[in-house]
């Protein structure tokens, strides 16, 4: 079925044919993992005759078309997943990217972008599949309206334990989005790898992970996090009592946070892994992390 849809071109190929190998397989389809989504067909002729139009009116130019595609064009979206997901009664995992592969010379950016009107049909499609325990939606140049989009309907969800939006372009009001959802959903495994969250969205995040009780593993590794954020995420440890793995490698904090975090191991019995590689900690918080680690070792914590 994963071929099927990856190679269906909304507005070309029918639902049918999708629709005619459910009852064949849909017993047995545990985990899917769609590697491409494929945008409808444009329309050449239309194109060039809405450019001959637009030069006579002394508009847009061809290259300025090209340049500046418009991006909330009915040609961008992709399959819909509601015509799918709510048939297949034991999904668990479900791994997308929107993007095509071997394009060639066809390149265009706006073929490896998720779209509003995607967020939307795929958060409706995911509501209807119960059973869905893990997500990715990943590579897909997902900005914040996007996750906002995709996350509103994820509350709630009875079965969702892991949500993976890595490698996208989420910032810090996608990180407030992920933060309300946080405390409507039993997620143990958030992974936000390679974004655009700063300190006001790692608040937000710090903020819930206060009062959260179900969050086993926090990935925000790859982001631009400054010391504001990270010690708000220090002062949460001291509250938060479920998360066991917290990886924050790869933003921007300094000692400062790694002071906070050493103060935070101290008092916190549960985190058993933290990770804090490629930040400017210097010597003394480098001293003052291992100092925590070792009372964490003494008291048999670890």
């Amino acid at each position: 079925m994963a071929h099927v849809i990856e190679f269906f071109v909304p507005g070309v190929t029918e639902p049918a044919t999708v629709l005619n190998i459910v009852p064949l397989c849909n017993n047995y389809i545990k985990r899917m993992n769609i590697s491409q989504l494929l945008p409808p067909i444009k329309n050449p002729q239309k194109e060039v005759e809405q450019v001959k139009r637009e030069e006579e009116e002394g508009e847009e130019t061809y290259l300025d078309l090209e340049s500046e595609p418009d991006h909330d064009g009915p040609y961008l979206d992709h399959f819909d997943f509601n015509i799918v997901l709510h048939k297949l009664p034991n999904l668990e995992e479900l791994h997308l990217v929107y993007q095509v592969k071997n394009c060639g010379m066809n390149f265009e950016w706006s073929l490896f972008e998720i779209t509003d009107r995607d967020c939307e049909s795929l958060g409706k499609a995911l509501k209807s599949c119960l059973t869905l325990k893990t997500l990715h939606v990943c590579l897909s140049h997902m900005d914040d309206n996007k996750c906002c989009r995709l996350v509103k309907h994820l509350s709630d969800h009875p079965s969702l334990r892991e949500l993976d939006l890595s490698y996208n372009l989420i910032g810090d009001k996608g990180a407030k989005a992920i933060s309300q959802l946080l405390n409507k959903s039993r997620l143990e495994t958030l992974k936000m790898c390679n974004n655009c969250i700063g300190d006001p969205g790692a608040k937000a995040i710090a903020q819930a992970l206060s009062h959260n009780g179900t969050l086993l593993s926090l990935n925000l590794r790859l982001n631009c996090l400054q010391d504001e954020g990270g010690e708000a995420i220090a002062g949460a440890l001291l509250r938060n009592d479920s998360l066991c793995h917290l990886h924050l490698g790869a933003n921007e904090l300094t000692g400062h946070t790694a002071a906070m975090l050493a103060k935070a191991l101290r008092q916190n019995k549960t985190l058993r892994s933290i990770i804090l590689s490629c930040n400017k900690l210097g010597v003394v918080s480098n001293s003052s992390i291992f100092t925590a680690s070792l009372w964490f070792l003494m008291s048999g914590s670890v």
